[in-house]
């Protein structure tokens, strides 16, 4: 049985068992791709610009370099990997089926317009990814998570300076739209930065550090969610954590590092805690944006989850009223919560979409813990890192709107590259030959956690 046959979402351009071409245009054509992975990460925090259609920056540079993304895989032969395909397609179905009863046609059109962008946008950085030699994704990785830390940066002196904070406002708020009231960095809610940096968690565990640089680097990150004081997004990071600790000690041969991580995680916390009693604004503020705020905040999520319930157990529910149609009768805001959200906007077959693409993104996910598994490879928790993060970003989108973040799809692309490198052996020889004709050494892959001490190695680089 063919390849094709056994892994019918990969569709191979040409031949990936063939020699790749090494020329000079593939080179350069390497060099464009790579710099604009590096742009898309910068301009991914940018979301305060008053551009149409709600786009950022980032949008317009990926439409930019899309066609050279594509040019890049088809020089070099890339195979391209399509998933999550069943539920994106019952999506879009449900979203033109409301769409024919929303009450702004246009509306919903231009959001199914900019899912459409997004999925292309997600299966061609499979194919970046997965193209890409284990160095060299290993530095692009480091430098996402660089950026997350910078942002990091501005969310934390925001919140601990008064003075920097409306420094950003006054600044920002000439030129874009700026949120009153919380930290939000260069993006347009805090919610979007909270999340933004949750998923640096992913590059960073990723990237190979040592464990020691990713402990501080991990509680910076820490800090800059609290600083966001987005709920929802801490309570994903809890959970997550839980289940990776659980899963960990499932997976056995971690219980030294699990020890090494509690004591270091108890002495910073009782370090945090210390120094923000020894600032009384901060330690106010804090306490005011978290726990003070928490009883307003579920009050009013769920004022709007009732109302939206009673329009999901409607009949205009089982057709949907068209994407971006629904707003609260009272509040005027929308539902905060993805499930309810598609249920309303796209019925009954929407939502079964949007089940199907969750299930999807797990399946890969266990997928991955299971080839490692299978392979006696225990020591490297690539797939408890892309499971903790589904389940994080399960349970913000329980209380937020979260499916068109773009860092969601781009976290779930590296997800699917690294699958894709696992049950697609040709990938890997076709990326060995091409190093072997530039002249570069490819790095071999290390039976070791990106958790424990190590320099050099990461475990996107995989066989």
């Amino acid at each position: 049985m063919t390849e094709s046959h056994r892994h019918p979402e990969n569709v191979h351009l040409l031949a990936t068992s063939a020699a790749r071409p090494s020329s000079s245009l593939s080179s350069v054509l390497r060099f464009l791709v790579v710099t604009y992975l590096l742009g898309m990460f910068v301009l991914s925090v940018e979301q305060f610009l008053l551009l149409p259609s709600n786009l950022s920056l980032v949008d317009f540079w990926n439409i930019l370099f899309l066609p050279v993304c594509w040019l890049y895989l088809i020089r070099i032969r890339q195979a391209v990997r399509f998933p999550y395909t069943f539920g994106m397609w019952l999506i879009w179905l449900g979203s033109f089926i409301g769409t024919l009863f929303a009450f702004d046609p246009l509306a919903s059109i231009l959001v199914i317009t900019k899912e459409v962008y997004l999925y292309v946008w997600c299966v061609t950085l499979i194919a970046v990814f997965a193209s890409l030699e284990p160095g060299l994704l290993r530095r692009v990785l480091l430098a996402w998570t660089a950026v997350a830390v910078l942002h990091g940066g501005f969310l934390v002196a925001e919140f601990v300076s008064p003075d920097f904070y409306g420094l950003m406002i006054s600044t920002l708020g000439s030129v874009g739209k700026v949120y009153i009231g919380r930290p939000s960095g260069l993006f347009e809610n805090p919610i979007s930065a909270a999340f933004f940096q949750l998923m640096g968690f992913v590059p960073l565990l990723l990237g190979g550090l040592r464990r020691e640089v990713s402990l501080l680097l991990g509680m910076f990150l820490v800090l800059s969610i609290l600083a966001t004081a987005s709920l929802g997004t801490l309570s994903g990071l809890a959970a997550a954590s839980a289940v990776a600790v659980i899963a960990l000690v499932l997976m056995g041969g971690h219980l030294k590092f699990l020890v090494w991580l509690a004591a270091a995680v108890a002495i910073a916390a009782g370090l945090f805690f210390f120094t923000i009693g020894l600032i009384p604004d901060v330690r106010t503020r804090l306490q005011h944006l978290t726990t003070e705020r928490a009883e307003y905040t579920t009050d009013q999520r769920l004022d709007l989850w009732q109302g939206g319930s009673e329009a999901l157990f409607s009949k205009k529910s089982i057709l949907g009223v068209g994407p971006n149609n629904y707003r609260d009768s009272l509040a005027g805001k929308t539902l905060h919560n993805d499930f309810l959200e598609f249920g309303v906007e796209r019925g009954v077959v929407g939502l079964l979409g949007l089940l199907l693409f969750g299930l999807g993104a797990m399946s890969s996910a266990v997928k991955i813990l299971l080839n490692q598994s299978k392979l006696r490879d225990t020591a490297r928790p690539t797939g408890v890192i892309f499971i903790a993060m589904l389940v994080a970003s399960l349970l913000i989108s329980n209380a937020n709107q979260i499916f068109h973040f773009r860092v969601l799809w781009l976290g779930l692309a590296l997800q699917e590259a690294i699958l894709f490198r696992m049950i697609s052996p040709s990938i890997d020889a076709a990326v060995a030959r091409r190093v072997e004709l530039s002249g570069e050494r490819l790095q071999s892959p290390e039976k070791s956690s990106p958790l424990t001490d190590r320099r050099g190695s990461s475990p996107v680089e995989m066989k």
